[in-house]
């Protein structure tokens, strides 16, 4: 809502390489985002970016894992299938605008 904000460049370069170093743990299934939790509805997380050359990056992260504190369900566009990240790096991943504020 902030017009005037002034954004850190070097905070969101920081977290543009966080997001580029993400490993999966494992892979987990072929098809199946629903049964993940990973539909745009019920998704804990949506990151969408865009490439230099205007492609659109969707990254989709599930609510929990097997337990509220197991690794979570994760779905890249342009990647088939469901694989895991770590808890760890999921929460890393939620950041509000104030975290980018100058």
């Amino acid at each position: 809502d902030d017009l005037d904000l002034q954004i850190d460049q070097a905070a969101v370069t920081k977290y543009l390489n966080q997001i580029k170093s993400l490993r999966a743990i494992r892979f987990v299934s072929q098809t199946g985002e629903g049964k993940f939790g990973l539909e745009k509805s019920k998704a804990w997380l949506g990151l969408e970016l865009k490439t230099k050359d205007s492609k659109t990056i969707s990254i989709s992260v599930s609510r929990t894992g097997i337990n509220e504190t197991a690794n979570r369900y994760t779905s890249v566009s342009g990647l088939q299938g469901v694989f895991t990240i770590s808890a760890e790096a999921a929460v890393g991943l939620a950041r509000k605008v104030v975290d980018f504020k100058k």
